[in-house]
């Protein structure tokens, strides 16, 4: 078997094995006290937006730390488009790295990543030239694979099928795979609440405005909230990271009983409680302003736009 460079390919390696050569040590707790690898991650990011070029990730000297923390900050920016360019980007250059491998170290990541390639010989002749396709997928996975791509070079059409197999040649497969590195990294982005965000990073990541968006002045200001709304608030509360104790004290305003139980059921569920975007607030007939972001918390932690200047 040969041997593949995970500093090359920090996406080989689980989060929790990039972890774990750390002693231990939390997460959140290494980026916190190397201000290298936020920085390193942070100006990676800035590059893609700008469309500059980025240096492969092993000349990071902690180049799983820059990943995981790459993709922590496209997490809590939440933001589809800024994710999509992010991530099409790294696949392109993982792609690119990959095809410059030997076909051993090919082959391999080939079957690090779960493409079912087989290794099958078929030639044909195009005019006077001879054309020999030496890889070959299953019709029924091949199908799977290219669900959703836009590459006209892979349709059925555009392809050798023969005796269930689809034959390819390695630009092809290299399509392929690239967009499985982008799929296997698109997995890795989880929505994260910013109440889960140590203070001590979360000015780091982004910068704060502190407005209030107008949809939540106007739910603040209501006199009789629905329950909806109430708990819409104490989202947006919990994510800025307001006081608990104040938390509580509202609660208990706006009509609340056990205000204590109310918020602690709440905090058991952190997965749940992820602001609506600003699509969900006009659904709900909420949204007062046309604001010009995606999600009423970038109004208090800085537009997108203005955030990735400032990465």
């Amino acid at each position: 078997m040969s041997l593949i460079s995970t500093d090359k390919y920090p996406f080989l390696k689980s989060f929790d094995e990039a972890i774990k050569d750390y002693g231990g040590i939390k997460f959140y707790d290494i980026i916190a006290t190397n201000g290298q690898v936020l920085n390193d991650a942070k100006e990676r990011i800035k590059k893609i937006l700008e469309d500059s070029p980025v240096e492969s990730f092993k000349r990071y000297r902690y180049s799983s730390l820059v990943f995981y923390t790459e993709l922590l900050i496209l997490a809590i920016m939440n933001d589809r488009r800024i994710i999509e360019k992010v991530l099409k980007r790294e696949a392109e250059n993982f792609s690119k790295e990959i095809s410059e491998e030997s076909e051993d170290q090919f082959k391999e990541l080939l079957k690090r990543l779960k493409v079912p390639i087989e290794y099958k010989k078929i030639s044909y002749h195009n005019g006077n030239r001879k054309i020999e396709l030496s890889y070959a997928i299953n019709f029924i996975s091949y199908l799977t694979l290219i669900r959703n791509l836009t590459n006209s070079s892979l349709s059925l059409s555009q392809n050798i099928l023969n005796k269930g197999y689809v034959y390819l040649d390695k630009n092809k497969v290299l399509e392929i795979l690239k967009n499985t590195i982008y799929n296997k990294l698109y997995q890795n982005i989880k929505p994260i609440s910013l109440s889960e965000i140590p203070e001590t990073l979360k000015d780091l990541i982004i910068v704060k405005n502190g407005k209030t968006p107008p949809c939540i002045d106007g739910l603040i200001r209501k006199q009789n909230k629905t329950p909806e709304e109430i708990k819409i608030l104490i989202v947006y509360k919990l994510d800025i990271n307001t006081d608990l104790n104040s938390i509580i004290t509202f609660l208990k305003e706006n009509g609340v009983q056990e205000a204590e139980n109310y918020i602690n059921e709440i905090l058991r569920k952190k997965e749940k409680y992820i602001l609506y975007s600003c699509k969900q607030m006009k659904e709900k007939n909420l949204c007062i302003s046309e604001c010009g972001v995606k999600n009423p918390l970038q109004l208090y932690f800085g537009k997108l736009d203005d955030t990735k200047k400032n990465l």
